[in-house]
């Protein structure tokens, strides 16, 4: 068996704030994390699990960075490459051959695989040509055509997406002809590619997943409950079993031959109670943290997946998470009934507290 307290990982990303759920949930399991950023970032570096934060140049060809890669594994003695958000992901896949003659690359889709899901509209088709959910789409290759298809055969409010945006960017509800001709001239004229789909009420479910060769072998689902803003990751989700959703997940991550950490955002109709499918991303997610206190420690069975382990899916400890200045408040009781510490993305801040108090203290202008 694999002791993973002797483990040493190389964590790679460009986005510094998103690897710090990633830091929080594999930062006690593992001997050392060394993380190699592409851009500055005072807040991550400030973490305890960083050990240490390096900077690359985020510009540089690839055949540098793996050289980069190369020499911090060798000199830190990482076994496991871990790429944690999209352009690590991307950066990994067009590049294992090279990297994987130096350090073990943890599983991640390839440069094939991230194709077919990247662009919204492609993803849009080859879930209709599967025969899996999702909302009613318009046709069409010009904006005129969409616009045409749009108002014969799709029932208002619309909704507009930019292909490959991410984050809740690029996206609007047009409830009138005349918002949904402004939304779609403002894509066009920005050259973005962009789809129209018929707008699903009812809340937002998702599917988090690691699979290797298109077999899934851990998820938890969820349910989003309150949001910061529209289109933004939730700030309370509720995570318990959703079979139906669970095996649409898996349908398609076998049909990809998936491999690696992957995030499916759909929506439940509230008019029937099913599913209907929006994206798949190859990146760790923003609620990383909940499925990590549910029980299922995603970036750890990454590691022992990498490493040959076999491994074994764990029970989901089903229940409501908050997350952020929401997690604070409940904990403390301040903003309705207090919930437990083991709620909330509290502990977690506890016992890695500096990168919040650099993000304050660079707020105050400091």
């Amino acid at each position: 068996m694999i002791n993973l307290e002797d483990v040493r990982v190389l964590l790679l990303t460009w986005h510094g704030t998103a690897i710090l759920p990633v830091l929080r949930s594999l930062g006690p399991e593992v001997s050392r994390i060394v993380v190699l950023h592409g851009l500055p970032n005072d807040v991550v570096a400030k973490s305890v699990y960083a050990r240490p934060f390096i900077r690359f140049e985020a510009e540089v060809p690839d055949s540098a960075l793996c050289e980069e890669v190369r020499r911090v594994a060798s000199l830190f003695g990482c076994s496991v490459l871990f790429p944690a958000d999209d352009l690590a992901v991307e950066f990994t896949s067009r590049n294992a051959a090279v990297l994987s003659q130096s350090i073990t690359v943890a599983p991640s889709p390839s440069a094939a695989m991230l194709e077919r899901i990247r662009c919204k509209v492609a993803f849009t088709r080859q879930l209709s040509e599967l025969g899996l959910d999702h909302p009613r789409s318009a046709q069409g290759d010009t904006p005129r055509s969409l616009l045409a298809d749009t108002l014969t055969r799709l029932r208002p409010p619309w909704m507009v997406k930019a292909s490959c945006r991410s984050g809740g960017q690029g996206i609007f509800r047009c409830e009138t002809p005349a918002e949904l001709t402004g939304a779609c001239e403002q894509l066009a004229a920005e050259g973005a590619r962009f789809l129209v789909q018929e707008f699903v009420p009812g809340p937002d479910a998702d599917c988090s997943f690691l699979a290797v060769n298109g077999k899934v072998l851990a998820a938890t689902t969820q349910h989003s409950i309150a949001k910061g803003r529209d289109y933004a990751p939730a700030t309370e989700i509720r995570l318990h079993p959703h079979p139906p959703l669970r095996g649409m997940a898996e349908r398609l991550a076998a049909a990809l031959g998936w491999n690696g950490l992957a995030h499916l955002d759909a929506v439940q109709d509230e008019r029937d109670g099913s599913y209907k499918l929006l994206e798949l991303n190859a990146r760790c997610w923003g609620s990383l943290l909940a499925s990590t206190a549910a029980g299922v420690n995603f970036p750890k069975l990454l590691i022992e997946s990498a490493l040959g382990r076999r491994v074994e899916e764990p029970p989901l400890r089903a229940g409501r998470f908050y997350m952020g200045g929401l997690g604070i408040r409940r904990a403390l009781g301040l903003d309705g009934p207090k919930w437990g510490m083991r709620e909330t993305d509290v502990p977690y801040f506890l016992e890695d507290p500096w990168p919040e108090i650099q993000a304050w203290w660079n707020a105050r202008g400091h």
